[in-house]
């Protein structure tokens, strides 16, 4: 039997690999300047009567519009790499100043803590001299009667 969901795991992990790879060949100068050499070639093959496919005029315009389409997508592609890179680092400085602010709010917290117990013990010593007090003071009355 098949299992679908294994299927469709790894049908998304290759997708978003293949993805990823034309990405980052297709977004970059250099693919922009063989795509516009090439498609300069082609028109100069055309132009000169070298090379005959179609009809020149619709297919140089056709050719054009697509010429700037890919390589618009490619300018594109390397500004979203660009930013996803610029983001990427903003959220490592992130992590890093969040990591660094835990670290001192645990280190403040045992100190917290430490205070904590020394106060208490302090108001154990503060409660035992009252009670101390009071117990001389109600001697020495007694004494005085």
């Amino acid at each position: 039997m098949i299992d679908f969901k294994k299927c469709w795991a790894f049908l998304h992990h290759f997708g978003t690999h293949l993805a990823d790879s034309v990405a980052s060949s297709v977004g970059t100068w250099r693919f922009v300047f063989v795509y516009t050499a090439a498609m300069v070639l082609w028109i100069a093959l055309h132009h000169y009567a070298i090379l005959h496919v179609d009809t020149p005029d619709f297919i140089r315009f056709n050719l054009w519009l697509s010429y700037f389409a890919g390589t618009q997508a490619s300018i594109v592609l390397m500004s979203t790499t660009r930013q996803a890179n610029l983001d990427r680092h903003k959220h490592d400085i992130a992590f890093d100043i969040d990591r660094e602010s835990l670290d001192l709010a645990r280190e403040h917290q045992g100190t917290i803590l430490s205070l904590m117990h020394q106060l208490q013990e302090l108001e154990d010593i503060i409660e035992g001299l009252l009670v101390e007090k009071e117990r001389r003071e109600t001697t020495h009355e007694s004494r005085n009667v």
